[in-house]
């Protein structure tokens, strides 16, 4: 079955929906029961959605142009894929672990101005060089945007992301990818000048209070 491209799908809690291998565009998702997509692709078209509740299968979620998808729970799948199409990925304050990110229009992920949000992806593409991506309320030791595939800081993909925020301004050229653990880096602005201002007045005072210990030692 077909469902009609301008409805919204609603999925109660305790409910399940499975795609089987039928692709499907909406309006809308809200879905707080299951949702199985089992090799399908499900295309969201405008307006706001919501995915809580249980992910399950392999598959693609595409956030069209003028529609926002809010994640309402810590999902752990890595073969469902989020293609960005203009749209916005509202982390909301979870971690999400999923398979490959694609952007193929201009896009946004926004991390949220509450508690720590954190998404873990396979690797990041982008459909060609004019396209953004734009990472929206990210606080660094708090918020953490995670790939498994290493980049290069200054050359494709990472000089198509643009942290928003920094004093001055962040670019694209900003954007780094840093190792964080066995298997993941992290994607992050390079310290804003301020910052590098403040490991500078620290060392500087360490270096001040070791030449007063070593004067305090000689005197004695």
């Amino acid at each position: 079955n077909t469902f009609a491209s301008g409805s919204s799908l609603d999925i109660s809690s305790g409910a399940s929906l499975s795609l089987g291998s039928f692709s499907q565009s909406v309006a809308a998702l809200n879905s707080a029961g299951s949702l199985s997509l089992l090799g399908a692709s499900l295309a969201l078209n405008s307006g706001a959605s919501f995915l809580g509740g249980t992910l399950t299968g392999s598959g693609s979620i595409i956030v069209n142009a003028g529609s926002s998808l809010t994640l309402n729970a810590d999902f752990n799948n890595a073969n469902i894929n989020i293609v960005l199409n203009g749209g916005t990925l509202n982390l909301n304050g979870h971690t999400d672990v999923l398979g490959n990110l694609s952007i193929t229009g201009t896009s946004v992920i926004d991390f949220g101005t509450g508690s720590g949000s954190v998404l873990s992806i396979n690797a990041l593409s982008f459909g060609n060089t004019s396209l953004r991506l734009n990472v929206a309320n990210w606080t660094d030791a708090q918020d953490y945007f995670l790939s498994q595939t290493q980049y290069t800081q200054g050359s494709a993909p990472l000089n198509q992301v643009l942290f928003q925020g920094g004093t001055p301004a962040w670019t694209t050229a900003d954007s780094k990818w840093t190792p964080y653990d066995a298997n993941h880096g992290q994607l992050n602005p390079v310290p804003e000048p301020s910052t590098y201002g403040a490991i500078f007045m620290g060392l500087c005072a360490v270096g001040v209070g070791y030449r007063r210990l070593r004067r305090k030692k000689s005197a004695a």
